[in-house]
């Protein structure tokens, strides 16, 4: 038995479940996964199909989040509309991810009163060129920022959460999306890690110095984050450094575990980085949602199986660690299954740190 064998009961049911409800989108990201995956060349579903699959996740896996991602998913506001409505009745808890340029003061107002509970937005660098340079749109950073002051005036400040993707473009700056937290009254920060998609977005992932260098600037940021009243989620990078790992009750990847995604097109997935054939699992529309939580083979793997991580069992962090982030291992070596590249390849666990 492993420890995850050991805790089989809590995989169950997903605790959230994300659905694309559209592959569309308003932006052209340098690094969007959802351009080049397998999935993408096809047409989402019919949004009567979308709203059905909705339905189904809150009545058969019953999560405690549904969460309503894309591409941006307020291209497609009516649906949205008709998931909240119904996710209310049902005392589901919604999650929005949204670029936010077409989150205008109406929209928030009509989110907020169908129940929508917390939003998340990207701004990876808070100098508006670099910003619109990696959003591939010009304007798109004042923009957001000009509905970001909207929603916060009707969504209270927990509930919106602004994440950063880690680049070697603003790995230096989280002292600056600090003191643009503070200045806008927002409180969280979440860090996500860099997931290559192709060989240009590799070049864009901090090498080993770089991250030994931002964890540095992570842990003085931090202390001034709480002095703030901002709480920052750290990238996974970071979990592999110093001793926050200590603190964790689960392994650092969800993804199939806790986690399950549905894209527009209704193809099941442990992972939002994993599109591609490989990790199909079944067809929301057609199949019994809980049938495929609970027996999919590929699910199963990403929870149970740790064949492949013997070399890991004296490392303090392997429990929980438990092989890391399949998704990066999938974006450096093209299998899921091989040891988390930040501990591979990197050797991030093997620095000392103060």
């Amino acid at each position: 038995m492993t420890f995850l064998e050991d805790n089989k009961l809590i995989f169950e049911r997903p605790v959230k479940v994300q659905l694309d409800i559209t592959n569309k989108c308003n932006l052209n990201c340098l690094y969007c996964y959802n351009k080049s995956n397998y999935f993408s060349s096809k047409d989402d579903l019919a949004d009567k199909d979308l709203f059905l699959i909705a339905k189904k996740i809150i009545k058969e896996l019953k999560p405690i989040v549904l969460s309503l991602s894309g591409g941006e998913p307020l291209l497609k506001k009516e649906l949205t509309y008709k998931i909240l409505t119904y996710a209310s009745k049902k005392n589901t808890e919604i999650w929005l991810t949204s670029n936010l340029l077409l989150l205008d003061k109406n929209t928030a107002k009509k989110l907020k009163k169908l129940g929508l509970k917390k939003i998340f937005t990207n701004i990876d660098n808070v100098n508006p060129k670099i910003h619109d340079r990696l959003r591939g749109k010009k304007g798109a950073f004042n923009t957001a920022i000009k509905n970001l002051k909207q929603a916060k005036k009707i969504f209270d400040h927990d509930n919106i959460t602004i994440t950063s993707v880690i680049t070697k473009h603003n790995y230096k700056d989280i002292d600056l999306t600090i003191d643009f937290l503070h200045k806008h009254g927002l409180s969280k920060l979440k860090l996500l890690d860099m997931i290559p998609i192709n060989n240009q977005s590799m070049k864009d992932v901090l090498n080993q110095k770089q991250w030994q260098e931002f964890y540095k600037i992570y842990k003085k940021s931090n202390i001034k984050a709480k002095t703030s009243g901002i709480t920052i989620t750290p990238c996974h990078a970071l979990l592999f450094m110093g001793q926050k790992y200590l603190k964790m009750k689960l392994p650092f990847c969800m993804a199939g575990r806790l986690n399950l995604v549905i894209l527009a097109t209704g193809e099941i997935l442990p992972c939002n980085h994993l599109k591609f054939k490989e990790f199909g699992c079944g067809n929301a529309l057609n199949d019994s949602l809980l049938e495929v939580w609970q027996q999919s083979p590929i699910l199963n793997r990403f929870r149970y199986d740790l064949d492949s991580y013997h070399a890991c069992t004296n490392c303090p962090r392997y429990t929980k660690c438990a092989g890391g982030c399949k998704a990066m291992s999938y974006a450096f070596f093209q299998n899921a299954f091989q040891k988390d590249p930040y501990c591979s390849t990197y050797k991030l666990n093997q620095h000392k740190y103060e």
